[in-house]
């Protein structure tokens, strides 16, 4: 039925009217049809299984022992002297001595490095007069040390100590080349983290893909000391005959890794 104010309008205008009306009406349902529609499809593709954004992440841990296969430590000479000429005479004797005595026992150049050649003056104070006196000079020179044969360990330091090594540093066991026993236990930890991968995804139903991710930590052991003091070498006469038996013992290195698979 037609309103008051439309009972007087002429009938084509009434017409258009109604068709405009009609189309603006289909365009809005329209519209929301496909919002509803493009909400719905990325709804959808969110829950979608198999995304490449699905993924199983594992980890792994693999553990080898290894027996240290070097020894290391230093071998001071500490000199006192009125001069420099005496001081540098008669501590260069001694260590050319013990590095001659070292590579006597197949210790190899490259495994024997100098360190240290410190030089200094020595003053005495006067309290009479306070002034500081020249007394002397003091050198001393170090030199570091690779054992390869440990079972030498205590004969070599025993034997540097009777050449004239004074100071001997501390005694440690480290591992000469890491990098292959690294392999070793990373290999296990992987095989450990990727059987752990197919176990769950069989549970779920899925398949492995391609590992999208990879993480490690390597826990190699730093080298351990030992003490070795002067006197275990030279201590008395039955330690000169009997250098101490020393034992490396053993290091264990520990290589943990984190892996993440695609879904397929």
């Amino acid at each position: 039925m037609d309103t008051p104010c439309c009972q007087n309008m002429p009938s084509s205008l009434k017409l258009w009217i109604a068709i405009f009306l009609a189309i603006s009406l289909g365009a809005f349902g329209l519209n929301q049809l496909f919002q509803a529609g493009v909400s719905f499809n990325n709804f959808a593709h969110w829950q979608k299984p198999g995304s490449t954004n699905d993924t199983i992440a594992v980890s792994g841990e693999g553990k080898v022992v290894a027996i240290p296969d070097i020894g290391l430590t230093s071998l001071s000479v500490e000199s006192r002297a009125k001069t420099i000429v005496q001081v540098q005479t008669d501590n260069t004797q001694k260590m050319n001595e013990i590095i001659a005595y070292l590579k006597s026992q197949d210790i190899e150049k490259k495994d024997i490095r100098t360190t240290q050649y410190n030089l200094y003056p020595i003053y005495n104070y006067e309290r009479d007069s306070g002034k500081q006196i020249l007394d002397g000079y003091q050198l001393t020179q170090t030199v570091e040390v690779k054992i390869r044969n440990l079972d030498k360990v205590g004969t070599i330091l025993a034997g540097a100590i009777e050449k004239g090594a004074n100071q001997v540093g501390q005694l440690t066991f480290a591992i000469d080349d890491p990098e292959a026993f690294q392999q070793k236990a990373r290999l296990e930890a992987i095989g450990k983290a990727r059987t752990k991968a197919e176990a769950m995804a069989k549970a779920a139903g899925v398949h492995l893909g391609k590992v999208r991710a990879f993480s490690e930590n390597v826990n190699s052991p730093s080298p351990y000391p030992m003490m070795y003091a002067r006197d275990m070498a030279v201590g008395g006469a039955e330690m000169k005959s009997a250098p101490a038996q020393i034992e490396a013992g053993s290091q264990e290195i520990v290589v943990n890794v984190s892996l993440s698979f695609e879904i397929e």
